[in-house]
């Protein structure tokens, strides 16, 4: 599939999608997460075959984009559970698209809302602050980094069964580390990634 189909197809999508939503918030959100879903399903589908990864990228730009337009016209209502998972997605649409200026932005809104939000589990701050402290690595602000990945440590302790990408935190543990000269913790970190093998991330819908 070429990219000039594809940015037309996407084109023509947005426009479809945004016109059926008839401009209420609950329509807009409603658009973006199921452009959100099939992204989701697109990327598992892709693998190495890189013309299902490049449509797996072009309906994650999209929902990126319908997320967006959801958040920019909600109104002031900073404790609506629906902006939260509108945040929460576009963060992940944003990390995988590689946009770290996005991912940070939707995930630090996505935790922020979460605080006044009581009937959404704890467990769903896990991964913005896992990839929130890969984000703070990259940039080279090991601290931010470290005190995101010590609060996503807390919020898999909570549970008796690890979460989906403990792995991972504990891999980045480890590393982060053996790079200050902490060999034990690095140790006790790396051995705890082999014993926690988990599945990659999986958001539910609200």
């Amino acid at each position: 599939m070429s990219r000039l189909f594809l940015s037309i197809l996407l084109a023509g999508l947005l426009l479809f999608c945004f016109s059926q939503a008839k401009k209420n918030s609950g329509g807009l959100f409603n658009t973006a997460d199921s452009l959100f879903l099939q992204a989701e399903h697109l990327a598992q589908l892709a693998e190495t075959d890189e013309n299902k990864q490049e449509s797996a990228n072009t309906m994650y730009n999209a929902a990126l984009t319908a997320f967006e337009r959801f958040i920019n016209s909600s109104p002031k209502a900073g404790n609506d559970s629906l902006l939260f998972w509108a945040r929460l997605k576009a963060g992940f649409a944003g990390y995988y698209l590689d946009s770290a200026k996005a991912a940070k932005t939707n995930y630090l809104a996505a935790i922020s809302l979460k605080q006044k939000l009581t009937g959404i589990p704890d467990s769903l701050l896990f991964t913005p602050y896992l990839y929130t402290g890969g984000i703070y690595y990259l940039q080279n602000q090991f601290d931010s980094a470290l005190t995101f990945y010590k609060k996503a440590e807390h919020i898999n302790d909570l549970y008796k069964s690890p979460l989906n990408e403990s792995q991972r935190l504990y891999n980045r543990l480890g590393v982060m580390f053996y790079e200050t000269g902490n060999y034990r913790q690095a140790r006790n970190y790396f051995e705890k990634a082999i014993t926690h093998k988990t599945k990659a991330i999986v958001i539910c819908n609200p």
